[in-house]
């Protein structure tokens, strides 16, 4: 799968670093995810985003941009997600 980097995911280690684990945090959690039901991996991933963003000592204004950044991401890896896995958004 072709990944796109986040910006400013790798601002304590090299940037390599940074996609390297991420590949490899993806790769532990699709067996995870695998085979629940939509809504399930929604409320998990929900919850696993709150708790990103409280691991971040900042103001609500900033956690608000890494939201909006979050977001961002996601939908630029949808459509690369789709044709890895031969869906597409309606």
């Amino acid at each position: 799968m072709k990944r796109i980097r986040t910006p400013g995911v790798a601002i304590s280690m090299p940037p390599q670093d940074a996609d390297d684990q991420h590949v490899a945090l993806v790769d532990r959690a699709r067996p995870i995810f695998a085979g629940q039901h939509p809504a399930v991996i929604g409320s998990a991933l929900a919850e696993l985003v709150a708790i990103w963003l409280a691991g971040h000592q900042v103001s609500r204004e900033d956690h608000q941009q890494l939201l909006e950044l979050h977001v961002e991401t996601v939908r630029d890896l949808l459509p690369v997600v789709e044709a890895e896995i031969g869906t597409r958004s309606k």
